[in-house]
This record gives structure tokens, sequence and C-alpha cells, in this order.
């Protein structure tokens, strides 16, 4: 063999070799997408699949034949031929894989959404520019009553007003009544929007049935009406058990003015006890015109007014006849605000009528405060008086409860369920900090609406 011939079959078998390499690294790439494929794709792959293995033979006899025969130039030339072939077949079916990959990505993705949109608890409807309904989902069709195929092409002002399709309708939450096949009208709450992709226009139709949530409202509607009905009719017995609980109270009052008159000159133990009796019909007069009060409470209808709460103070000092204005120490610069003037008033004079008739102190003091917070005021009443002990906070503010005996202090227990009830029906709260011999602080909040 001459050295010219031996470079030829060299040349020719590392020819042979790089394309069965590029065919071998490209094998398992075609046999996944084979696998991936499905239908007409699949059996091309299969095909190309099925020819390289059948090339990898032919190679195999080249490489032989080329290696222990003699390697002629036509031979060269086709093993030339062969490597750039298997080189652009492999760059070809690898750029394929990719490709096939990314296809399948997005298809998954597709499905994916697809589901979504399907499975989606609202109504949605897809049209195009026109109108003309290109997709819906199992909401839509159940909501419609038809199915995918007698939707799919029909226009949708079929269903719903063009006017909701107009430029200031795009975007805007709309409340209409659907009227179905079967006549029954459901109403729904409906957004349309108008999408662009590829260069295309389409709208999407968003829907959610309300039936429940008028349901609910009607049913709400109906349960105020009930309250409101209750509200007065308890009104109405408040007024009626008054008058009718007073009536006799009166007469026993009167019974015994004319047994006094009557009978002139008492002896002193008859006095005392004619005395008390009145007293007690004072007393049950108090609880009767307390429990009125305490059932009109937080339900007057008051329009509120600009109102200065330092002004309004000094005028419950002089309504509570407190002669020494020196013992009511009031913080200066306390708010302007709009609110129910006479509820506000109810609850400090209560708060302060306490802090005046409980205060056992030789020099008392009553102090009123306010702090501002983020969204009310903070309204302070404190006193110097004997305080409450820990163990009686959670009495004083229930209905006919008092610290005191009634001999005592005459009192029916009903002011401070009063305060409380009208802060709370505010959305506020009121506390209490106290504790023997260091007086009471009560602190409640009030609704800002500062001027």
């Amino acid at each position: 063999m001459s050295g010219l011939s031996f470079i030829w079959k060299s040349i020719t078998v590392i020819m042979l070799c790089l394309s069965l390499l590029f065919i071998l690294k490209a094998l398992p790439t075609i046999r996944q997408l084979f696998i991936s494929n499905r239908g007409n794709a699949q059996n091309q792959w299969k095909t190309i699949y099925s020819l390289s293995v059948l090339f990898i033979f032919l190679f195999c006899c080249m490489f032989s034949y080329c290696l222990y025969g003699n390697a002629s130039y036509e031979l060269g030339t086709a093993a030339l031929i062969i490597m750039c072939g298997s080189i652009l077949a492999g760059k070809v079916i690898k750029t394929s894989g990719s490709s096939v990959k990314t296809l399948h990505q997005v298809t998954d993705a597709q499905e994916f959404l697809s589901g979504i949109f399907q499975e989606m608890g609202n109504l949605m409807i897809v049209t195009d520019l026109h109108g003309s309904i290109t997709m819906v989902n199992k909401t839509a069709e159940s909501i419609l009553e038809k199915t995918k195929d007698q939707l799919i092409g029909r226009n949708a002002d079929e269903f719903f007003l063009q006017e909701l399709f107009e430029s200031n309708e795009i975007g805007r939450l709309t409340e209409i009544g659907l009227l179905t096949p079967r006549l029954k009208e459901i109403p729904l709450q409906i957004t349309i929007n108008q999408l662009q992709t590829n260069g295309k226009t389409f709208f999407l139709i968003v829907g959610q049935d309300i039936s429940h949530l008028k349901q609910q409202e009607k049913q709400l509607k109906e349960y105020l009406i009930k309250i409101e009905r209750s509200n007065k009719d308890l009104e109405q017995f408040s007024y009626v058990a008054a008058h009718d609980l007073k009536a006799p109270l009166r007469a026993i009052h009167n019974l015994a003015v004319f047994i006094e008159e009557d009978l002139g000159q008492l002896p002193d133990q008859v006095k005392i006890n004619m005395e008390l009796l009145k007293g007690r019909i004072h007393r049950m007069e108090g609880l009767v015109n307390g429990i009125l009060e305490y059932a009109k409470s937080g339900t007057k209808s008051v329009n509120p007014e600009i109102t200065d709460v330092g002004n309004l103070i000094h005028e419950i000092v002089d309504n509570l006849g407190i002669q020494d204005h020196h013992q009511v120490q009031i913080q200066e610069g306390l708010p302007i605000i709009l609110t129910q003037r006479i509820l506000l008033e109810q609850v400090l004079s209560n708060l302060m009528s306490n802090a005046h008739k409980y205060n056992n102190n030789p020099d008392p003091k009553i102090m009123i405060a306010s702090k501002e917070l983020e969204k009310e005021f903070e309204f302070s009443v404190s006193d110097n008086g004997p305080g409450i002990p820990l163990e009686s906070h959670h009495k004083i503010f229930r209905i006919f409860q008092t610290l005191q005996a009634r001999d005592t202090y005459e009192s029916t227990g009903i002011g401070l369920s009063i305060v409380k009830k009208i802060i709370e029906e505010k959305g506020c709260k009121i506390e209490l900090d106290s504790s023997p011999g260091e007086g009471c602080t009560f602190k409640f909040t009030w609704p800002k609406l500062m001027m």
C-alpha cells in the first residue's frame, strides 16, 4: 500500500467514524420525539428512527470495507457527503427536538389555562370584535342552559344588551337580569373587557350569578322591617307600661298624703314610716322612668350638630348644680366636633353626676380631659372619690346595679347602663380604671367628626 493510499484510507475512516458519531448522538433525540409525539408525527419520527438504525448498519459495513479493503476515491467522496449530511441532520434533529419541547410546553400551558377557564365558577365568554362567541366555559353553559356547540358562533347580544359593548361601559361592573330559555330571570354582575393579542381584538365577558346575594338582601330587608316593627312595639310597650305603673304609684302617694292630712298630728315613728313609704314610691317612679329612658336610649333619631365640648361641659356643670366650679377641672382645648350633641351630653352628664354624687372627699375634684386618636376621640372623666374595688368593675354597667345602699344614696342603677348602651351602639367602648381610695377614671371613645 502506497503512502497516498494509506492517507486517503485514513481520512475515509475518520469521516465515517464522525458520521456514525453524529447519528448515534442524534438517535436518543429521535427516539424521544418518536415516543412523545402522537398521530402522523409519531409515525414519521418512527420511520426516521428506523432509517437511522439502518444507516448505522450501513456505516458499519462501509467502515469494515474501508478498513479491510481498498479505499477508492468514490468511497471517500461518499464518506464526505455522508458526514456532511450527518452533521446537517444532527443539527436539524436537535432544533426539531427543542421546537417540539417548546411546543409541548406551550400546549401544556394552553391545556392548563383552558382547564382553569372551564372550571371557573363565574360565567366566562370570549367573543370576537363583532360579538360572535368563540369560547365559553362550563358555568356559562349551565347559566345560559345551552351546550358549547349551541353557543359557539352565536352573537353575544342575543343574551346581553348591545349597549354593554360600548366604550363607556367597557370594564365597568354592571348588574343585569338574564332571561333564560325557561323564562327564569337570573341576576348577574358582569364585566366586559376589551383585549388585544397578536393584532386581534376580542371581548372577555365575566359574569357572576348573584341570586344568593339578592336572596340574602331580601331576607335582610325583611329582618330589618321586623326589627323596626319590634322596636316600635317595644317603645310603645315601654310608654304604656310606664304610664300604667306610674298611675298606681301616684295614687299610693296621694293616699299617703291624704292619710297624713286626715290624721293630723302623727307619732314620730308613724311620720318616719310615712316618709319612708313616700321615698319608696319616689324610688319606684324613678326606676320606671329609668326603664323608659333605657328603652329609648340609642333609638332616638338625633341630627348631628357642631358641638363645642368645652362649652357643653360648662353647661352640664351648671345643670348639675355644682356650686363650687373650682371642683371641676376642665382640660383646655377640648375639641369642636360634628356629633349628636344630646347623646354626648347624656353620656358626660351621667359620668359627671356620679363623680359628684358619690365623692365623699373633703376636697372633691372632677377632671375632664380628651385625647385625639386616629379615628376617634378618647374622653376621660376622673374623680378623687372612694374608688371602686376591682371585683365590682363588671357590675356597675349592669342595669339596676348599685354599689351603695339605696337608702344611703338614692339611685336607680340605670345611668351607667344607658351610658354603655349609647357608646357601644356607636361602635365605641368605655372602660373603668379604679381601685379603693384612688378615685375613678372612666374613659370612653367617641367617633371623630372634627370641625
